[in-house]
């Protein structure tokens, strides 16, 4: 990360209540060498949390300058290993990688990754979702073109919450950036919303890592499915403390 990105990120974190900050805690980042595993990564270390990266491959997760744990969500064996002494989980695992399926990858893997974070006595499952996850509509176009993708996140999602451990599931809109959209961390405002509630938006990878590290450790957060895109007329950080406003699931 380069040093303009690092010190936009402490400016950002000296924004943050100091009773949200972090004391050390080890987060555990799953899809930790995807594109939004990463902006995860590196906002967790600056805000003072120690990481491990959960990678299939070692190779891939070289350049992480994290802790590494080989593990496989589909091979629920090699899961306790990586949870352990871990405090919370955060995972942007999705499907197109490996050869897995969405129903591989988005239900079956996340079961297993849940419970296996469950028995290891982590205090928060952070999931990153989809807007629209649990849709059966073959017409939504992650459905038709990536195996009924939003079906199986939905799944994923209650697999998540039926293992008892305390959860909260961010549904971001569309992912930037894109070929011509590019988009940076905190230079927009967000809409935050109920689950089921957005039809469409976008939203900075680099936001939702963000705002999913805000979660961990807030008591308001805890069994709460919040929806989540870019307002562009909102100042940046509005959204932040608006946790408690969201009924539990």
């Amino acid at each position: 990360m380069n040093t303009l990105k690092r010190v936009a990120l402490a400016m950002l974190a000296l924004s943050i209540p100091s009773s949200t900050m972090a004391a050390g805690e080890l987060v555990l980042v799953a899809g930790a060498s995807g594109q939004s595993g990463r902006p995860t990564i590196d906002q967790l270390q600056d805000a003072g949390y120690k990481v491990r990266a959960l990678v299939r491959d070692a190779s891939k997760g070289a350049d992480l300058g994290v802790e590494l744990a080989v593990g496989d969500v589909m091979k629920p064996e090699t899961l306790g290993a990586a949870l352990k002494d871990v405090t919370y989980v955060i995972s942007t695992i999705g499907a197109g990688q490996g050869g897995y399926s969405a129903e591989q990858v988005e239900f079956h893997g996340l079961a297993n990754l849940s419970s296996a974070a469950k028995a290891a006595g982590v205090k928060q499952f952070v999931l990153m979702s989809s807007l629209k996850a649990g849709s059966e509509d073959k017409n939504e176009f992650l459905n038709a073109r990536r195996g009924m993708l939003l079906m199986w996140k939905g799944k994923g999602e209650q697999a998540l919450r039926d293992t008892g451990i305390a959860y909260t599931i961010i549904r971001p809109g569309g992912l930037l950036p894109r070929p011509n959209m590019p988009c940076e961390l905190g230079k927009v405002g967000l809409t935050l919303a109920p689950k089921n509630t957005l039809t469409g938006g976008a939203v900075c990878r680099a936001d939702v890592a963000a705002v999913m590290i805000a979660a961990l450790g807030d008591a308001d957060a805890v069994g709460k499915t919040i929806e989540l895109i870019q307002d562009e007329k909102a100042a940046p950080n509005n959204w932040r403390g608006t946790f408690r406003t969201f009924q539990k699931d």
